[in-house]
């Protein structure tokens, strides 16, 4: 055969069909990929265990786990963390997890803020400062506001705001974003 002499229709006709013929050669392949991804997620799903099931999820399906980040094992339930404790207020969700807490018989309701003593004041850099509390929880500014002044006994609260934020508040009623960092 002579393919100077085709058509330019003949030669679209002949590369469809050898990609057509190509396709088909490699279905065997996907078809006991879709199989093996199928029984995976079927075996996930047996799993009563939240983390333990989407530890699966993530295994079977090579989900990327950001470099430095705890790996999930499949395992017993996590004790329910408890959030809404003095103690615990501002903490991340990591951060509760590291502190490893036992559950409470009742969860006790959800905390807006807390109010406590500063024991320790440290200026940072660009003028934003770490406090330390008689609680032991210690706070860094987020945001430069030189309007904030801040004296060892002066009692201050921490109030929830806006998207998962917080506020450091004076008893003189100025404020300042913060972030709890132990």
């Amino acid at each position: 055969m002579n393919f100077c002499k085709l058509s330019t229709r003949a030669l679209i006709c002949y590369l469809v069909g050898g990609v057509a013929i190509a396709a088909l050669a490699q279905a065997p392949a996907a078809d006991s990929a879709v199989e093996t991804a199928a029984a995976s997620a079927a075996r996930c799903r047996t799993l009563a265990d939240g983390v333990a099931r989407l530890s699966c999820y993530d295994r079977a399906f090579g989900v990327l786990v950001p470099a430095g980040a705890p790996a999930v094992t499949a395992g017993p339930a996590e004790p329910r963390l408890r959030a809404n404790t003095p103690a615990d207020f501002g903490l991340t969700a990591e951060q509760r997890e590291q502190r490893s807490r036992a559950p409470d018989a009742a969860a006790p309701k959800e905390l807006a803020e807390i109010t406590a003593r500063v024991s320790n004041i440290k200026q940072q850099r660009a003028g934003r400062f770490t406090v330390t509390f008689d609680n032991g929880q210690i706070w860094q500014q987020r945001e430069t506001d030189a309007s904030i002044e801040l004296r060892i006994g002066d009692r201050v609260t921490i109030k929830k705001a806006a998207v998962g934020s917080y506020l450091l508040v004076t008893d003189g009623r100025r404020s300042t974003k913060v972030e709890r960092i132990k």
